[in-house]
């Protein structure tokens, strides 16, 4: 699994340390890219109630997006974020 840095806090600290680094290793660093990534958001499946017809229905904790069957979703169909079962009882 790739690692990713912040760039600008390594500059920083390379700055710190030029004179026994030298200043090729800032020069190095300039040259890459800055990694294409996005932060993860997560979050939890909510039970909002219960239904004898379709099952339980449930709650995105991040954008409210209803759905039942949650155990086929990893991940919110309405924002993207990364779901789990929720870990208190509230709602029900």
């Amino acid at each position: 699994m790739s690692e990713y840095i912040e760039r600008g806090a390594l500059m920083e600290e390379i700055r710190k340390h030029i004179e026994t680094i030298g200043i090729n290793a800032e020069r190095l660093v300039a040259r890459f890219a800055p990694a294409d990534v996005e932060p993860v958001v997560r979050g939890e499946w909510q039970k909002v109630y219960e239904n004898t017809t379709f099952g339980a229905m449930y709650r995105c904790s991040i954008c409210g997006e209803t759905t039942f069957n949650v155990e086929n979703y990893k991940y919110c169909p309405k924002c993207g974020a990364h779901m789990s079962m929720e870990r208190s009882g509230s709602g029900e």
